[in-house]
């Protein structure tokens, strides 16, 4: 098993906000984190996890999020949040192409290593994560 801890606070592991529109991803990325005993917290869309995001005390360390969702999408959902939650790790997730992705997200993402496209592995998402970690450590 993968543990993953926060790099701010020995000893304790990540908080993670999932926001994806699919449930069933939701749930797979939900079952992924836990086993690496992260703190999972999950919202349907950009506007949910926002306000999730404003009422929630804690730190959340990493946001992995859909880019095209019903009322907001993820990347402008991702840039209110990381407004006050400057240290929050992003990482993308997509099942669209490279033209979907230029329309919604940006092509940083895919240079700095931040997307990861559907469908994906468990080792996928756990090397996506401590890569992101990684980069900002």
């Amino acid at each position: 098993m993968l543990a993953i801890a926060n790099t701010d606070t020995p000893g304790k592991t990540m908080t993670v906000l999932i926001m994806e529109d699919e449930k069933i991803v939701r749930e797979v990325l939900k079952r992924i984190l836990e086993r690496m005993e992260c703190k999972v917290i999950e919202a349907g869309d950009g506007e949910e996890g926002l306000a999730i995001s404003n009422s929630y005390e804690d730190t959340i360390d990493l946001i992995i999020s859909d880019i095209v969702m019903p009322k907001k999408d993820g990347k402008k959902a991702v840039q209110e949040i990381l407004e006050t939650r400057t240290d929050t790790r992003v990482i993308y997730i997509t099942g669209f192409d490279e033209e979907a992705i230029q329309e919604y997200g940006d092509a940083n993402m895919v240079s700095n290593g931040q997307l990861l496209r559907k469908p994906f592995t468990i080792q996928d998402i756990r090397d996506q994560i401590s890569d992101v970690i990684s980069i900002d450590e």
